[in-house]
């Protein structure tokens, strides 16, 4: 049996017999229970309406506490929205059409009650009413949704009137709903007919941003719609530019810094690498190993355990662990390079995890490295060298003097001649060794000034005979008249000695032929635009030719550049070219190489000739210059070089008187300084250094000439020298000839007031 329904019904009616009219009306209606509950008054009938719920209000319009025109006007305010049907006494067409704009469902007609009529009108009333609240819900929701969305919404009319300006577009277009409803659509959106859905949008004061828009088209009640959905992508695309000015950043970094990225997922095995990381290791992505186990063949051998370990991170640290090692890897041509890498654990929101990493180039730094060990290994042998060469040369020195002496009291034609000249030979070759081990282990001076080139030349290819193997044939070939070149001398000895080592690798275990020439030549102003930063005029031009594999056009690009070789690094670093280019550069001259793969090389220095030096004067063909009597006061803390000085100086015309304690030579000069016409004194001596000894002596004579010895002087030695007054500086050991050439210079020009 089906359940009956029950409507439950308000009855205001102030007439018992209505009252009882309706309720016999609705008894008899079948499927449905009228549950009428009835009052006499509006006012009962708002409380009704309050304490319970009805599904619909019957209302007659003429009761006591409401006249007809109040009832009417007073069925809206009703507490609670309940459909009403207005009961009236007599049909009349102005009271019902009131009623119904009022808010009244429908209306009867008392006269005409039928039950099954006013059943009718009852659910009909309900059921509107239902439809209608259901709607003006569904309209409140859109509204709550449209005014509450963060995108702007517009709906415009088919005259592209704006119905709908939700908050977000006030705010995004900076102008109000209530200015916006009613003007076009266009003043925001230019041409929103056919608008992309990307374009610059406008705001009230007329400034444009950039947006993105979702426009539909629908019609309502036969109304064509526009409805725009739209969002300022301002702060986005900001963000966008942001992050990719950081990717290009990172990427310049990356390019800059020769670094190349890879990762490594724990899951899959793989190892993912980017193009820089590909071209770090020499290979294309069709090659690149995909596992560990191919990754780790191309580490160097002797680095692979060290790898290992320094790069493994357990998957299960939860921190993000970071690991950084230095590596070579394997080129495919076989040649190694140096790789520093770090790798760093991530994981995904998953928890999967992975490794990501950068690896640079290092090769320079580590070269850079192996080079200042090197120099470092240079300056120990430097310090070292210092420490006894200033004993060896007084040794030097003893026996060159006496030997120069012992030749000079022997007849022309004696047989012990050729001995003694030996002896003198061979204690040239070990002073001049001496020096060069200084000269390449110590700091040199930079400076340049006016030189003769062909003396630097011919030392540095006597060096060079003494210690390259005999299978390597040197041959020389020197102008007459060379003009000077302002250079400086031990780096021009580098240059030559550079440039003939790289002569005898190039010519091998084999060995073959060394050509050094050195010549004049006038460059046209067509012949200097062809030589970078050489200009027109005379130049002194030194060549160094040899008949060794010649070089391929490749190596002859990059033939000058730091630290390129194509020898293995136990035979060369890949400095001295690049050495020799700089300090030719640095001396405004040129340097050119020409090759024939497999027939040899030549290369050939341009120095332009310095203007207005002129040679030294040569020595006179009848002997070294004589002093004329004139008195030296000789320093020397070795008794045997105090003996052989005076015995030289006073063969070459001095009077001499000789002390081996500075202190008792200081104390000789003070008690008579105008006694003496020259001092010539150490530098290393206990307890007075030669700089001592000369600030004290002329301090007391100022015009006295003061020269010095060493066996090795510093940059900073010699501007201390220069700085004291001391008027030259002669090397030890020396020869007789510079010694008496220097005196009579030095005593010749001497001035001031005695």
């Amino acid at each position: 049996m089906t359940a009956r329904r029950i409507v439950r019904v308000l009855l205001a009616e102030d007439h018992e017999s209505d009252v009882q009219l309706v309720k016999d009306a609705l008894a008899n209606v079948p499927d449905t229970d009228y549950a009428v509950h009835a009052v006499a008054r509006f006012a009962d009938a708002q409380d009704a309406i309050e304490r319970s719920a009805f599904d619909i209000v019957l209302l007659g319009l003429e009761l006591p506490d409401s006249p007809v025109n109040d009832t009417l006007r007073r069925i809206a305010s009703l507490p609670v929205a309940v459909p009403v049907i207005v009961l009236t006494p007599h049909p009349d067409d102005e009271t019902t059409t009131t009623a119904v704009r009022e808010g009244a469902e429908d209306y009867f007609v008392r006269s005409e009650l039928n039950g099954v009529w006013l059943a009718r009108a009852i659910r009909n009333a309900i059921e509107r009413h239902r439809i209608r609240a259901a709607w003006r819900m569904s309209e409140e929701r859109l509204a709550r949704i449209i005014d509450s969305a963060m995108d702007g919404i517009i709906t415009a009319d088919d005259g592209l009137r704006i119905v709908i300006f939700n908050p977000a577009a006030e705010r995004m277009f900076e102008c109000s709903a209530d200015v916006a409803i009613g003007q076009r659509l266009d003043r925001f959106i230019p041409d929103p007919e056919h608008a992309p859905a990307s374009f610059r949008a406008r705001r009230a004061g007329g400034d444009e941003f950039p947006a993105e828009a979702s426009i539909s088209q629908t019609t309502v009640a036969g109304r064509r719609l526009f409805t725009v959905i739209l969002r300022d992508v301002t702060k986005r695309l900001q963000t966008e530019e942001t992050l990719h000015q950081s990717e290009e950043r990172l990427q310049t970094a990356l390019e800059v810094g020769r670094m190349g990225t890879w990762t490594f997922d724990f899951d899959t095995k793989e190892v993912w690498a980017d193009d820089k990381m590909l071209k770090l290791v020499g290979r294309t992505r069709a090659d690149w190993p995909k596992g560990p186990q191919g990754a780790a063949e191309l580490v160097h051998p002797e680095d692979r355990a060290a790898v290992w370990e320094g790069l493994r991170i357990d998957p299960s640290d939860p921190g993000p662990a970071m690991r950084s090692v230095e590596m070579r890897i394997v080129l495919p041509d076989g040649s190694p390079r140096w790789l520093a890498v770090t790798g760093r654990l991530e994981r995904d929101h998953n928890g999967h995890g992975r490794i990501v990493g950068i690896a640079s180039d290092v090769s320079a730094r580590k070269q850079s490295d192996a080079a200042q060990l090197r120099s470092h290994k240079l300056e120990a042998l430097g310090t070292l060298a210092g420490g006894v060469a200033h004993d060896f040369n007084n040794i030097l020195l003893a026996i060159m003097g006496n030997a120069g002496l012992a030749e000079a009291d022997l007849p022309p034609d004696h047989p012990v001649r050729d001995n003694l000249a030996e002896i003198t030979r061979a204690t040239n070759r070990a002073a001049d060794l001496v020096r060069r081990i200084l000269g390449f282990s110590r700091p040199q001076d930079e400076r340049q000034s006016p030189i003769s080139l062909r003396p630097v030349v011919e030392e540095a290819v006597n060096l060079l005979r003494a210690s390259l193997p005999a299978m390597i044939h040197i041959t020389t070939t020197y102008a007459d008249d060379l003009p000077h070149v302002t250079a400086n001398a031990t780096q021009m000895h580098q240059v030559v000695v550079n440039l003939g080592t790289n002569a005898a690798h190039a010519l091998g275990v084999r060995g073959g032929d060394m050509q050094v020439a050195l010549d004049a030549v006038t460059l046209s102003a067509e012949d200097a635009a062809g030589l970078s930063g050489l200009h027109e005029g005379l130049h002194v031009r030194l060549t160094v030719t040899d008949t060794g594999s010649g070089i391929d056009q490749a190596t002859l690009d990059r033939i000058f550049d730091p630290y390129f070789t194509t020898k293995p690094a136990s035979q060369g670093t890949g400095l001295g070219l690049a050495v020799v280019h700089g300090i030719i550069v640095s001396h405004h001259g040129a340097i050119t190489v020409r090759s024939t793969f497999g027939q040899g090389s030549a290369f050939t220095i341009y120095l332009p000739a310095a203007h207005g030096a002129t040679e030294q004067a040569h020595l006179a063909a009848d002997g070294v210059p004589r002093g004329r009597g004139e008195h030296v006061l000789f320093i020397d803390d070795e008794p045997a070089l105090v003996r052989l000085g005076i015995r030289v100086l006073e063969r070459l015309g001095y009077r001499v008187t000789g002390c081996q304690d500075p202190s008792a030579a200081l104390e000789m000069f003070r008690s008579d300084p105008k006694a003496f016409d020259l001092v010539l004194t150490d530098l290393a001596m206990p307890p007075m250094t030669g700089f001592d000894v000369a600030q004290a002596i002329l301090a007391l004579r100022p015009s006295i000439p003061v020269l010095l010895t060493s066996g090795y002087m510093r940059t900073e030695d010699r501007d201390a020298a220069v700085a004291l007054g001391i008027r030259d500086v002669l090397p030890k050991p020396t020869t007789r000839e510079l010694l008496g050439r220097t005196l009579r210079q030095v005593l010749d020009t001497k001035d001031g007031p005695s």
